[in-house]
């Protein structure tokens, strides 16, 4: 009976044998597609980012060479060839060279972007000439998932850039600890030129068409359609400016002279500047101890404040136009940085055609606005409703002295 009992169990046991197979051959399967899924798609996802440095890269260098090429592309027209083999250059140095659609790898070029949608809600379509677009596809190898029958994949990274407006800086304040200080409903207006601001903005209003700051966000009005961008403290630009650097290196004369009242004054070296109206000839004026009293005007002229303050109250002013050539040209006013002392412009509204620089000193000014066609001064202050213009237009030679160069951004 037992015997025949044990046989039925045994006989059981044999008809389930194998059964586990099924079950250990599916979990096998499972397993190799999550490995599948792990290493391959991990794998693609590694790649695809390799393609997304390669194609940023791409549409910064095309969209660079966009700037420099002579001619331009009508709208929905192929990208220059000049623009497509800086942008495939580009991405080739980056590993994903261009192989015209017979291999592995295509770098695709538009200019503008085949899809020219806004970047982001709100904005306009990429004007003419003025956004590259690269497409990188590459096919990716396949390592566990042929097993599953699938092949190998193409993975695609795109780039947008854009040329960020064509602006010259016009106006630095540069120190830090500063300000641009305008009592309310004081104004700072600039004529097709970038602001740049290393302190804060406390009060006022900007108007210009873009503002650069590294300090606190404004708290002046900004007029629309001003773009306002955050960035590091901007460096003294004097060095790139030939009259300024010349300036900066240059062995002041000594021995100045009293000019008394006199109503006209030759370039040289004075003391005590002007008990009255003075007009100056063409050249350069070294200043000791100070300016004030009445107005300096010339034209052809660069003012060296050596040492001392500037100190116009109740009428006088300066009216100076910079030379167009020698080695100060360009510069209608320079006070070294060991000159702290200030600029206060309290009398007749004044014009400087021409470089103002006083980087380490404050502009005030409680009864007018003067004009500049570049500025850089450590700090600006100003009360009641007065206007600082910098309008690089009143000199031919403004917008050749600290023109940024054109450089292109990513938008997408």
């Amino acid at each position: 009976m037992k015997d025949a009992s044990r046989n039925r169990r045994r006989g059981a046991r044999l008809h389930e044998r194998g059964q586990s197979l099924p079950l250990l051959a599916f979990a096998i399967c499972a397993i190799l597609g999550m490995v599948a899924l792990v290493v391959d798609v991990g794998f693609w996802r590694y790649q695809q980012r390799l393609e997304q440095a390669a194609a940023d890269s791409a549409a910064i260098a095309g969209d660079i060479r966009l700037y420099y090429v002579a001619a331009t592309a009508a709208p929905g027209s192929p990208a220059l060839p000049e623009v497509v083999s800086a942008a495939q250059e580009a991405a080739a140095q980056n590993g994903f060279a261009d192989d015209g659609g017979a291999g592995d790898t295509v770098v695709t070029v538009n200019s503008p972007p085949a899809v020219n949608t806004p970047p982001y809600p709100g904005a306009t379509p990429y004007p003419a000439n003025s956004a590259v677009e690269v497409i990188v596809k590459h096919k990716q190898p396949i390592f566990f998932g042929g097993i599953f029958g699938q092949k190998p994949q193409f993975v695609t990274a795109r780039a947008v850039a854009v040329k960020t407006p064509d602006l010259n800086d016009c106006m630095f304040q540069m120190d830090p600890g500063k300000s641009v200080h305008m009592g309310p409903p004081g104004t700072t207006e600039s004529i097709d030129c970038n602001i740049i601001v290393n302190g804060s903005i406390p009060n006022g209003t900007i108007q210009a068409p873009a503002l650069t700051y590294s300090g606190p966000p404004p708290g002046a009005t900004l007029v629309p359609p001003l773009i306002a961008r955050k960035s590091f403290p901007a460096a003294d630009p004097c060095l790139t400016i030939a009259g300024c650097a010349y300036l900066s290196r240059a062995v002041f004369p000594v021995n100045p002279i009293d000019p008394g009242s006199q109503p006209n004054l030759s370039p040289g070296s004075y003391v005590n500047c002007c008990s009255s109206d003075v007009s100056l000839a063409p050249g350069v004026y070294y200043f000791y101890g100070g300016i004030s009293g009445g107005s300096l005007s010339g034209t052809g002229v660069t003012i060296v404040n050596v040492d001392g303050g500037v100190n116009f109250s109740g009428r006088g002013g300066m009216n100076v136009t910079a030379p167009l050539d020698g080695p100060t040209a360009g510069v209608a006013f320079y006070q070294p940085p060991a000159n702290s002392n200030p600029y206060r412009g309290n009398g007749d509204s004044g014009t400087f055609a021409g470089l103002f620089y006083a980087p380490t000193a404050d502009y005030t000014t409680t009864g007018h606005g003067d004009t500049f066609s570049l500025i850089v001064v450590g700090g600006i202050g100003f009360t009641g409703s007065k206007t600082i213009l910098i309008d690089p237009t009143i000199s031919t030679r403004a917008l050749q002295w600290v023109a940024q160069p054109t450089h292109a951004v990513l938008a997408e």
